[in-house]
């Protein structure tokens, strides 16, 4: 279905392709989640640096990268300090930085879109990446 004037023209998207891969919500408030889509993964989520807002921001994976990306995140060899810089689809970049809290590393990932908008992905427990990322 197609609707068009002078003013706009609408068109209705078949999101019939898309599969959801991962989801964290805890207490029903959406953090992240990752949508396969025909030739790419997008991985939205619930940008960190706003506390009193919802601001919802997201990047395309391509479909041979999506694995890479989660076992950069997942690296068990990772030490404090450790700095990664991916280039991803549509000209955005993560700059994944390995810190330390309460004993256990994890990554903070920065995101930032091609017009260098930066966001922060919150931070998640290695179990809940697995999940994301549909690992279970």
């Amino acid at each position: 279905m197609s609707i068009g004037n002078a003013q706009m023209k609408v068109t209705k998207i078949d999101n019939s392709n898309v599969i959801e891969v991962g989801k964290i919500s805890p207490m029903g408030t959406l953090h992240a989640v990752i949508e396969k889509h025909n030739d790419f993964y997008i991985l939205t989520y619930n940008d960190g640096n706003y506390k009193e807002i919802d601001e919802y921001k997201s990047f395309k994976i391509g479909l041979n990268d999506i694995d890479n990306l989660y076992l950069v995140i997942n690296n068990p060899e990772a030490k404090v300090g450790d700095t990664y810089h991916i280039e991803l689809l549509d000209k955005n970049t993560l700059t994944i930085i390995f810190s330390k809290a309460l004993g256990t590393i994890y990554p903070a990932i920065y995101h930032k879109n091609k017009i260098g908008i930066e966001g922060r992905v919150p931070h998640f427990t290695k179990k809940q990446w697995a999940k994301l990322f549909g690992k279970k």
